[in-house]
């Protein structure tokens, strides 16, 4: 069963918005051409669907490096939504970012929902901000409930060196925009690196209300 459908079904109705030109083509659409062997199908709307839609967002292929991750994330938020949370996804966050750099605007937004290398540098009495350009990181999604921004989500499935970890990690703890950060990871070691990386900072840099949980795939990539 899938959202109350069964498979027959979902197939079906897959196979319809495929022929109405809201879905790839699965033979010929960019980002199912030359997909990895154990990747089944990528469903992914088409320039028409967004139109249709008028989404906000522009098309994009799926980057075939990154599809294991982009169907994690997308498990997650899904989950999320049905438990209550409007959720944000990181290609909303990164066109937030890309409008951004486009102001040559000196620094980082203080309602922003994505993080910034000059964040709580000052208030945190660590300087100021080199000058150079600010260096960002978007947020795999942010929930939020009755427009209050409840918490970012970050589904890591392989091991950062800990030195780039570190630097993630110390943005959102400089971020006073999410009062806690939930790191979804494949096993026991990257969670053990994530805390151990975390307890290693320090205080006014660690991340608040860090919560790291294990996530197990629904989807088969085998």
């Amino acid at each position: 069963m899938c959202f109350g459908l069964d498979r027959s079904r979902v197939y079906r109705r897959l196979a319809r918005l495929v022929r109405l030109g809201l879905l790839e083509d699965l033979r010929t659409g960019p980002s199912n051409v030359g997909r990895p062997r154990d990747v089944h199908a990528l469903y992914v709307p088409t320039r028409y669907a967004y139109d249709y839609r008028a989404s906000p967002l522009t098309p994009q292929p799926v980057a075939l490096t990154h599809v294991r991750h982009t169907l994690a994330v997308g498990e997650v938020g899904l989950a999320y939504q049905r438990a209550g949370f409007d959720v944000v996804t990181d290609r909303l966050v990164r066109r937030d970012i890309a409008r951004w750099r486009r102001t040559r605007s000196p620094s980082t937004p203080h309602d922003a929902l994505w993080l910034g290398s000059d964040q709580g540098l000052v208030g945190m009495g660590l300087g100021s901000h080199s000058g150079g350009q600010v260096s960002t990181h978007a947020t795999d999604l942010v929930l939020t409930r009755d427009s209050v921004v409840r918490a970012a989500v970050e589904v890591e499935l392989t091991a950062k060196s800990d030195r780039d970890l570190a630097k993630v990690l110390r943005m959102y703890g400089r971020s006073a925009r999410f009062g806690s950060l939930i790191y979804y990871v494949p096993d026991g070691k990257v969670e053990q690196q994530v805390k151990r990386v975390a307890a290693s900072l320090a205080h006014q840099e660690s991340p608040r209300g860090l919560v790291v949980s294990r996530y197990s795939p629904r989807h088969s990539l085998e």
